[in-house]
């Protein structure tokens, strides 16, 4: 049986049949500021609009279910902003290791977490950790953008971009492509060089963050004139296709005992 893309479609004994030859996709996202002109649910759109096409594209080789987002992250570096709702780091971790937990005793036996939101990362990949140990299965993680970077740096139109940054180019145009009603055009984001705004990249080997690092960037990391839904459309056509390659390799590599 194939399995459906999307298990919140899926009758229980739907999922009992489809669950141990198939891999389930956890989104996990955050609500959160992103400046003053884009909606704090950002990452919710642009993590499950990526799991969801990228289901549908991997599903023509693998099976693949993708589950119902876990919207809210770890996210307080962006207080005192309104809009954010934050889970503590222990609470997250619960969670996301107790949805291993459930999915484990659905049947699945190929589950991964696909992250969308930078302060997640290092408990999603703590997760898997947490899962495959606890359990006879076959768990991963991943940021979205870290599968595709890649491939992203060699796109020229977003060349000397901060990927993904927070609320800057990047994010802002994959909104602009998928959502541009929920852009507020009444408050723009400034555009004033900020590419060269000294904060952390998530890319690099060493993690350092200073205190009210959001404050201190209005924040958001970068935005400039560049920023449009047609290139946000080509960041989600590569990024669809790179996601989808990550997340088919994952799942052969229990058939082939990796």
């Amino acid at each position: 049986m194939v399995a459906k893309t999307l298990l919140g479609e899926m009758t229980r004994e739907q999922v009992r049949v489809a669950a141990p030859e198939t891999t389930l996709v956890i989104p996990v996202a955050a609500v959160e500021q992103h400046g003053p002109d884009l909606p704090v649910t950002v990452d919710v759109i642009a993590c499950e609009t990526v799991a969801h096409r990228a289901a549908v594209t991997a599903g023509q080789t693998v099976s693949l279910t993708v589950a119902p987002i876990v919207a809210y992250g770890y996210s307080p570096h962006h207080f005192p902003y309104a809009g954010v709702f934050s889970l503590r780091a222990e609470t997250l971790l619960a969670v996301l290791r107790e949805l291993g937990d459930s999915a484990f005793r659905s049947g699945f036996r190929r589950i991964f977490f696909l992250n969308g939101h930078g302060g997640n990362d290092e408990l999603v990949r703590l997760a898997a950790r947490e899962v495959s140990n606890t359990h006879a299965c076959l768990a991963g993680a991943a940021s979205y953008w870290s599968l595709a970077m890649p491939a992203l740096k060699e796109l020229a139109a977003v060349r000397g971009w901060r990927i993904p940054g927070h609320a800057g180019d990047f994010e802002a145009s994959l909104i602009r492509a998928v959502r541009p009603d929920l852009v507020d055009p009444t408050h723009p984001a400034p555009s004033t060089g900020r590419s060269s705004v000294p904060i952390p990249d998530t890319n690099v080997a060493m993690f350092v963050q200073r205190d009210r690092s959001m404050e201190r960037i209005d924040g958001y990391t970068d935005r400039s004139e560049r920023t449009s839904g047609e290139i946000g459309q080509t960041l989600l056509d590569v990024v669809q296709v790179e996601v989808a390659k990550a997340l088919v390799q994952f799942h052969q590599s229990l058939q082939q005992g990796g």
